[in-house]
């Protein structure tokens, strides 16, 4: 139970509270005027300063995170399981949680005094209030002191929305662990199936980024990626055993030079011989036309047959003219014989020559043949890097393929099974689930004249949690659907050890409700606190109490811890106004 509540400024006006139940009321003076409020008394920062000391989280300029508080401190005197202790908690050290009492195995003892940081406060409350491993024995999506905490004192509007939920746009994973392990059913079920959740949201996510393109090999068909495999692999075979025998020439580029140079050469060589050849032979047909066969006693002839008679002086004239022409033709013969044999002694040399680099082309495009250049065994090396890639690429898109077919089957399977595993534990945990169900239907029906249900299944999704009560639906029913499970929960874990052993409700909770239901709510939770021995607190407002609905041997002035008033700032919580 919680025992004192109370700060280090003397403005602040010290809650003490007592066993059972216990009331904080805000009244209207006969001093306040219109524009005077009630909101900013310190109803709703009272709840504020509780979690503040229960390690909520540190939100600048939120709560009490404000510059009038600088320098503020706030001391929360309760039970922590079996033993009785002081928290200490100042705004401008937020992470530094004083603690004093009955602190022996809490942590290093300085000057009366164990230090902890946040962390390590919050795993110690939840280790003695709710008996909550700490995270690292039972891994992720398991209950947090902080999360079950915030069904024993909900804060803010959004905590009053649903019982099963204490802020707007809770997780359902969270709400599933933390109400199956506050009715003590089978958190860990409700775990596992967050946990698969999380499997096949990443299932999901690869899918999701293979279809746009972010990633590949998790899309495709696998018989065709197989037979792209292969022929691949082939591929990538004739390619390794190529590149095995390939053999570089240090000088091949040098020597593919070379034999082109021979190669120009011969040709030239081989068209000089053609030139040459055509030239020879025009000068054999000259050779055989110079036969110098024009004799005098021709030359005769021919004056004869023209009818002319040549004296004997001419025709002595005409033998030296024919020596002479003789002698001619056979120097001419001669210089063309000179020049043929010229010729063709240069055609046989360039024969011999033609043959000579022939044979040492040849040496050469076999070295070239048998051998290759650098840049060559380069290229041929980065198109086998390329296609071992592309297989290796094919092969890795094969094997996600496989895993991940076999991946959302087997999600499937663990589905089923896990569906199955909760089922059972779902029976076997029958007797806790139907106390709280018998204990939230007879609160109900306190309130109401037709009882409500207290709805608990297992489904495939993990657990389902509903209410049903008559007029359902209207923000005063919702409110006190919420009334109703918080005193299951309550009267639960009033039988347990550890627990909290306390229950808080803010005057949100009352808002928009009928006057009869508040009346039989407050009425409810006084008799159900003392019987069941666990400490109920609320706040409300004083024209919010229903003086005509509430039991008739129930006086709600014997409960009241404090009156805060809107009369000046001194009655508020603080003494201040902020």
């Amino acid at each position: 139970m919680i025992y004192r509540i109370s700060a280090n400024q003397p403005t602040f006006r010290e809650v003490v509270l007592q066993p059972g139940f216990n009331v904080v009321i805000a009244d209207v003076t006969k001093q306040s005027s219109k524009k005077d409020s009630r909101n900013g008394l310190g109803k709703s920062t009272l709840i504020e300063i509780i979690h503040f000391c229960l390690g909520s989280q540190t939100e600048s300029k939120k709560g009490l995170f404000v510059p009038k508080l600088n320098g503020w401190a706030f001391s929360l005197d309760f039970d922590l399981g079996e033993r009785r202790v002081e928290v200490t908690r100042h705004v401008n050290k937020p992470n530094e949680f004083r603690i004093t009492g009955d602190v022996a195995g809490l942590g290093e003892l300085v000057d009366g005094e164990v230090r902890l940081t946040t962390r390590a406060w919050r795993d110690t409350l939840g280790r003695y209030m709710f008996g909550i491993p700490e995270r690292d024995e039972v891994g992720k999506w398991s209950p947090t002191f902080r999360g079950a905490f915030a069904y024993t004192v909900r804060r803010g509007k959004g905590a009053f929305l649903s019982p099963f939920s204490n802020y707007k746009s809770q997780a359902t994973w969270d709400k599933q662990v933390h109400n199956a392990f506050l009715l003590g059913l089978a958190w860990e079920d409700a775990q596992a199936v967050q946990l698969l959740r999380e499997k096949e949201n990443a299932v999901k996510a690869l899918k999701a980024a293979a279809k746009s393109g972010v990633i590949d090999g998790f899309l495709g068909d696998v018989g065709k990626l197989e037979a792209d495999r292969v022929q691949l692999a082939e591929q990538v075979e004739q390619s390794e055993a190529r590149l095995a025998s390939f053999r570089v020439h240090e000088d091949y580029q040098q020597i593919e030079r070379k034999a082109s140079e021979l190669t120009q050469e011969i040709h030239a060589l081989s068209n000089a011989n053609v030139l040459d050849t055509r030239r020879a032979s025009q000068l054999r047909a000259a050779v055989a036309e110079e036969t110098g066969d024009y004799g005098s006693s021709q030359v005769v002839r021919l004056y004869e047959d023209a009818g002319v008679q040549l004296p004997g002086m001419v025709l002595e004239r005409l033998e030296a003219v024919q020596a002479f022409h003789q002698r001619v033709v056979a120097n001419r013969r001669d210089f063309l014989q000179g020049q043929l044999s010229d010729i063709e002694t240069a055609v046989a040399a360039r024969t011999d020559q033609i043959k000579r680099l022939t044979e040492k082309r040849a040496e050469l495009l076999l070295i070239l043949s048998e051998t290759g250049a650098l840049d060559e065994y380069t290229r041929l090396q980065q198109r086998h890097l390329t296609l071992a890639a592309r297989l290796k690429d094919i092969e890795a898109a094969v094997a996600n393929l496989k895993k991940f077919e076999v991946g959302q089957s087997e999600i499937k399977v663990e589905k089923e099974q896990l569906h199955q595993q909760a089922l059972r534990d779902y029976e076997e945990r029958a007797p806790t689930r139907e106390r709280a169900i018998r204990l939230f239907n007879s609160h109900s029906h306190a309130l109401y004249e037709a009882p409500g249900n207290l709805l608990i299944n297992v489904k495939a999704t993990g657990f389902s949690f509903d209410v049903k009560i008559e007029r359902a639906g209207s923000a005063g029913v919702t409110a006190m659907q919420v009334f109703c499970y918080d005193l299951t929960l309550a009267e639960l874990w009033a039988c347990r050890c550890p627990s909290p052993s306390f229950l808080v409700h803010d005057s949100l909770i009352f808002d928009g409700v009928d006057e009869r239901q508040v009346g039989r709510a407050l009425g409810r939770a006084a008799a159900v606190s003392e019987k069941a021995g666990f400490q109920y607190v609320c706040t409300i407002n004083s024209d919010a109490v229903p003086e005509h609905e509430l039991p008739d041997d129930f006086d709600l002035n014997d409960y009241v811890r404090l009156r805060l008033t809107d009369a000046s700032p001194a009655g508020s919580l603080l003494g201040i106004r902020f």
